[in-house]
């Protein structure tokens, strides 16, 4: 990958370079090129199979953070017994 930048910088002195003729004495630019190279370098190694006979075991699915039935969803608190909100 390559990475091509061409950059501006503009300076001034902050009340002089305002000034409508003279203001170009005390202002400047400069371009700025820069050219950059990436370089990805990758080290093929082999890697054994797992040996014939029965699978490993697969991870299971994350258990509930929140128990659905007494929870009401938008206080983040129990409904209260009476039932009332």
């Amino acid at each position: 990958m390559i990475d091509n930048r061409l950059t501006e910088i503009a300076m001034k002195v902050p009340v002089l370079g305002d000034v409508p003729i003279l203001g170009n004495f005390f202002k400047s630019r400069a371009l700025n090129k820069t050219n950059t190279e990436l370089l990805v370098m990758v080290t093929p190694r082999l890697v054994e199979g797992t040996p014939p006979g029965p699978a490993p075991t697969q991870p299971g699915f994350p258990q509930q953070f929140l128990d659905r039935p007494q929870f009401d969803g938008k206080s983040g608190a129990a409904p209260s017994p009476g039932g009332t909100r």
